[in-house]
């Protein structure tokens, strides 16, 4: 059974990596898509789908599992983290992602990161719900 996944990347600003899709579901969203019909886990899924999606090559060891959400149509989404000390280049895929964009999404206060989110949410659309999970 394929299991969709979702990676939170945020560089050393606190920024969050949006993609916006080519294809359907249409909006902005993040790296991700569904375990290989194999017996591929969410945690290589993840690894996988960051690299083909943004070039970005990740180790296990950079890669947290925040937990699981619903996707807007109902499909449960396993959402990693990957928090990195540096801003990567982005080599998104033409075939799927038209744009990418950096957005700040954290706010440091003892709220923690839901503050910044409803602007994030303007920006990106009610497929990134998942988003509301709180980091580790």
């Amino acid at each position: 059974m394929k299991t969709a996944v979702v990676n939170r990347i945020i560089n050393e600003k606190g920024e969050m990596l949006f993609l916006l899709r080519k294809t359907k579901p249409f909006g902005w969203g993040l790296a991700g898509g569904k375990t290989e019909p194999t017996d591929e886990d969410a945690l290589a899924a993840c690894i996988r789908e960051t690299m083909e999606e943004t070039g970005i090559v990740l180790t296990p060891e950079q890669v947290v599992l925040i937990g699981e959400e619903k996707s807007v149509n109902g499909t449960p989404i396993t959402v990693f983290e990957t928090v990195l000390d540096y801003t990567p280049e982005v080599k998104r895929d033409p075939k799927e992602h038209l744009n990418k964009r950096w957005m700040k999404v954290y706010d440091n206060d003892k709220k923690g990161c839901q503050t910044a989110v409803s602007s994030a949410m303007v920006f990106a659309g009610k497929t990134l719900s998942f988003v509301y999970l709180k980091s580790k």
